[in-house]
């Protein structure tokens, strides 16, 4: 589970079996890469019930972390969900919060979930055969959204601005090349029988 909040976003987890404190029945670490999450967290809706902010030690993919139980996890989700008071959740991260990094996340995210699923959005755009049968038609079309190729005759690159290319379209474009010049190698031994 991935929580994306108008004031943080939060991976939380199980406790491994291995790694929980007998008798303790906070087994859910509500994991961040900022402590100021876990802050806002705590301020908002866990005062009582959210331990304190734990750095680790050591590397690792989330360096800040807090315990609590699965009923208080539950209860925080919820009374966040009831709060909700908003029609596009990255407004109330500028507009409340001032927190650019977190609104350039957020972003990030809507352009992966854009990339990951085309056909689930009015920002569908071509991917893989039909984006490379798009970027062989003349480059007489206006670069931009919804999946106008940029660049020149035969590219098939697509709109990206995150500046994350997708290899697929690439990689097809390739294949179709390479089946192109076989077919043509067949039709030239043809010919000279």
């Amino acid at each position: 589970m991935i929580v994306g909040t108008t004031f943080g976003m939060y991976v939380p987890a199980l406790v491994p079996e291995e790694w929980r404190v007998p008798g303790d029945p906070r087994i859910v670490q509500v994991r961040t890469r900022r402590a100021v999450d876990l802050d806002r967290l705590r301020e908002r809706y866990m005062p009582d019930t959210l331990g304190p902010t734990v750095v680790l030690d050591k590397p690792s993919d989330f360096q800040y972390r807090a315990y609590c139980t699965p009923e208080a996890w539950g209860a925080a989700l919820a009374a966040i969900a009831l709060d909700m008071d908003y029609i596009n959740e990255k407004t109330p991260v500028l507009d409340r919060e001032h927190d650019d990094r977190l609104y350039h996340l957020y972003e990030r995210i809507w352009w992966a979930t854009l990339d990951a699923f085309p056909h689930g959005s009015m920002y569908d755009r071509p991917r893989g055969r039909e984006a490379h049968r798009q970027a062989q038609a003349p480059a007489t079309q206006t670069p931009g959204k919804r999946g106008n190729r940029r660049g020149k005759r035969g590219s098939a690159r697509l709109y990206d601005p995150l500046g994350v290319w997708d290899q697929t379209a690439e990689i097809e474009a390739e294949m179709d090349a390479e089946r192109d010049r076989q077919v043509r190698a067949l039709i030239r031994e043809v010919d000279a029988w």
